[in-house]
């Protein structure tokens, strides 16, 4: 059957009396799905605004005196009215419903108890409720000045982002419904309405429904409700989230839906899943943002959002420029990491995408990478120089070290000439360098960068930063804090770069947990997290990174409750901005195994690293962060008697990290150091492994964690062959930590674990 059918049906059918409407459709011969779809049409018609009497029905009901009438529909009126007693002077509105229906009483008595029990600030409040001297029943709620969302925001000209804001006050409000098991099912604009300031609340509940309730009337707006509820189907959340879609589509566009169409037609194209917009209609905004509309509002339930929270997540997604699932590409999600990482860049985003992802194979794939970077015009530089480097090898493999270097020069010739232009791609590059673990060339570009005078200072200050990590790293600790304390300088000069300052005290506190006063890195970052949550409330990876680095400071002091609780903030803060599965929050889930580890609890410590270096591994692949869990988790499979298990998890931790640090990386040393020492615990001789281990090490410069590792497997191996010489390195180990002074500490684990081999 045609919709064209099912109007002449209905034509002739809606100002029939209700009897000779049913005789008629008793004796038609017409499907059954049919005079389903046509009943369904006439119950909206005959729900059709009715005329009444301006006057006003009451003077006074309870203690509100009416004012005036507000507005009316199908079951009732809407009065303004006043308090009309001596202690308060409150001024309301009052909804009358007509004493005609059981069905419409019985609704309306629903209505009034849902909204006695809500409490939200984007929900319309509930004052007072009563029953008519002619027994009709009414409620009173908060009177509310202001306008419905569409014109709000065409009236004040709202950017994007102003609408997404105010958007996400309606999701708070649907959410808070949802947690009541209300759907609210008649969500449009003319039922919200936004103050002068942009506050908005959601009012109306006279068709909610609990969820999945049976025999409930069919209800919404046409323009807006989801085409299922005109099927019969049961209240759900997909419903309420297909209405929020379409109203992210008005608010972004200013259309009001169904504006210009009856509510049979509506009602008719909605029954046949026609598209409430057109498609065209969207191509005024951004991409992410359609595929959000498109997604809320698809036709077919299931594939809607599943529930509100997750729609909203989507929304913030947008604002704090992260990539909304399902949308977009590798370019995508590398201009997302670009907008949030100011110390990265397109080019550093874009390479280390090409290297997890494997696709540094050909040269039409880099063009079209290429192609769409171009869009940005503010990578306009950095696209250029991705082009000259990827088109140089056209019938090559990509090899990212390789190509950098055979640029390099014509890159710092460029910084030379144009340093504006050149230099926010040379300090991309440094990134890129840093990703790949080539330590050297990203500090070749840093230097670089800072040996120029006429490079901008914010880039200067961004090399210097740079420099300081890679210090701090290398266990340069005078070097890491001489670049930091540049690097801040500028940044504390100049206001808008307050957040760089603000994330730089993460590297602060590293260096101050290694110096002559550890516990100021405590206060630094316990002060600097109450800066940010003054500055800037919002859940961010920033507040994720210092909330993780407070934990390892409290560890530091066996502050073990403490750090518990900063790694669960921390991850806490992860879910909030969508990176519950990343290698940040794995890292805190792995510092809160190493306290099960410190309570004792060796066996659930090393099954709960195990998991972690697996999920690292399908994560991030054969990374320095992959190679680091992997040993850990042998060194704990090692303590537990697993030897054989440990000797292999030690093997595939050493050779991933050789791969991405070199041999004489701080991972791999001490990899290899741990491998020793677990094959020493099996028996096996490791004189000749151990001599040219010791050997290679004697004139090197260590960082700490190396250098306490090498007392530790030095003591071991002599135990078996010198115990005499084992307590005098035992002494040295010793005189080496309490040369450290506080920061000794976190490494007390290993002394004594060396100690009790000599009693």
């Amino acid at each position: 059957m045609q919709s064209s059918s099912i109007l002449e049906i209905h034509d002739m059918l809606w100002d029939m009396p209700h009897e000779e409407r049913e005789a008629w459709i008793a004796q038609c011969n017409v499907s059954p799905e049919t005079l389903a779809k046509v009943r369904r049409m006439l119950a909206v018609n005959d729900l059709r605004t009715e005329q009444s009497s301006p006057d006003l029905p009451f003077s006074v009901l309870g203690v509100w005196r009416l004012l005036s009438l507000l507005g009316k529909g199908g079951s009732g009126q809407v009065y303004l009215v006043k308090r009309d007693d001596e202690v308060h002077h409150e001024t309301a509105a009052l909804k009358l419903v007509r004493l005609n229906s059981e069905g419409i009483d019985q609704g309306f008595s629903l209505e009034r108890r849902r909204l006695a029990k809500l409490n939200h600030t984007n929900i319309a409040r509930l004052i007072d409720g009563g029953k008519a001297p002619d027994g009709s029943l009414y409620m009173v709620v908060e009177y509310l000045k202001g306008t419905d969302p569409i014109s709000y925001v065409n009236q004040n000209a709202l950017s994007v982002r102003a609408k997404l804001m105010l958007f996400l006050q309606l999701c708070d409000a649907v959410a808070y419904l949802h947690s009541f098991g209300l759907m609210h099912r008649d969500i449009k604009p003319q039922n919200m309405v936004v103050s002068d300031n942009g506050h908005l609340k959601l009012i109306d509940f006279g068709i909610s429904a609990e969820l999945g309730q049976a025999h409930i009337n069919e209800g919404g707006t046409p323009a807006y409700a989801a085409p299922e509820i005109w099927q019969g189907a049961s209240p759900c959340a997909a419903q309420d989230v297909y209405s929020l879609g379409l109203i992210l589509f008005s608010l972004l566009t200013g259309k009001c839906l169904g504006a210009q169409q009856s509510n049979l037609g509506l009602l008719v194209g909605t029954m046949f899943q026609q598209p409430p917009f057109k498609l065209c209609e969207l191509s005024g905004l951004p991409g992410e943002l359609r595929a959000i509309i498109q997604r809320a509002s698809n036709p077919s339930p299931e594939l809607r959002y599943p529930s509100v929270h997750a729609l909203r997540a989507e929304i913030t997604a947008v604002l704090e420029d992260r990539p909304v699932s399902g949308y977009g590409g590798l370019i995508y999600r590398c201009r997302c990491f670009l907008k949030r990482n100011p110390f990265s860049s397109g080019l550093a985003a874009l390479t280390l995408v090409f290297l997890v992802m494997g696709l540094h194979q050909g040269y039409q794939a880099a063009l079209e990478r290429d192609r769409l970077l171009i869009e940005e015009q503010k990578q306009a530089g950095v696209t250029e120089f991705l082009l000259t480097l990827f088109a140089s090898q056209p019938d090559a493999k990509l090899n990212p070290r390789e190509l950098l270097l055979a640029h390099e020069d014509r890159l710092l010739t460029n910084l030379q000439q144009h340093p504006d232009t050149a230099g926010p791609i040379v300090l991309q590059v440094g990134e890129i360098y840093n990703l790949i673990k080539d330590i050297n060339g990203a500090l070749r570009m840093y230097e670089a960068l800072l040996n120029s005078n006429t490079v901008p200072a914010d880039i200067r200050a961004m090399a210097a930063f740079g420099i300081a990590t890679l210090s701090q790293l290398s266990g340069k600790q005078s070097d890491a804090s001489e670049y930091l304390k540049q690097a801040q300088d500028f940044w504390s000069q100049h206001p808008q770069y307050a957040l760089e300052l603000i994330r730089s005290r993460d590297l602060e506190a590293r260096l101050l947990r290694v110096g002559e006063d550890p516990r100021q890195s405590v206060r630094l970052l316990e002060d600097t997290l109450d800066e940010l949550g003054r500055s800037w409330s919002n859940p961010s990876r920033t507040r994720m990174l210092l909330q993780a680095s407070l934990g390892h400071a409290y560890r530091q002091f066996d502050q073990l409750p403490e750090a518990e609780q900063a790694y669960t903030e921390a991850i806490a803060t992860a879910d909030a901005i969508g990176l519950g599965v990343s290698l940040d929050v794995l890292n805190c889930r792995e510092a809160l195994a190493a306290i099960r580890l410190q309570q004792g609890d060796i066996a659930l410590a090393a099954k709960e690293i195990g998991e972690i270096a697996q999920l690292k591994l399908m994560l991030v692949g054969e990374g320095t962060a992959t190679a680091a869990s992997f040993a850990n988790h042998a060194t704990l499979l090692a303590k537990l008697g697993q030897l054989d298990e440990a000797e292999t998890g030690m093997q595939h931790a050493l050779s991933m990290a050789q791969k991405t640090e070199g041999e004489n990386g701080v991972l791999s040393l001490s990899s290899e150091i741990g491998l020793i020492e677990i094959r020493l615990k099996q028996g096996k001789d490791q004189t000749q492994v151990f001599t040219a281990l010791s050997n290679k090490l004697e004139n090197m410069s260590l960082p700490p964690l190396v250098n306490v590792k090498l007392h530790a497997l030095t003591i071991r191996y002599l135990v078996d062959h010198d115990k005499d010489a084992a307590r005098e390195r035992l002494q040295r180990f010793k005189q080496d930590l309490d040369a450290m002074g506080e920061a000794g500490a976190m490494y007390q684990r290993f002394f004594n674990d060396a100690q009790n081999l000599l009693k």
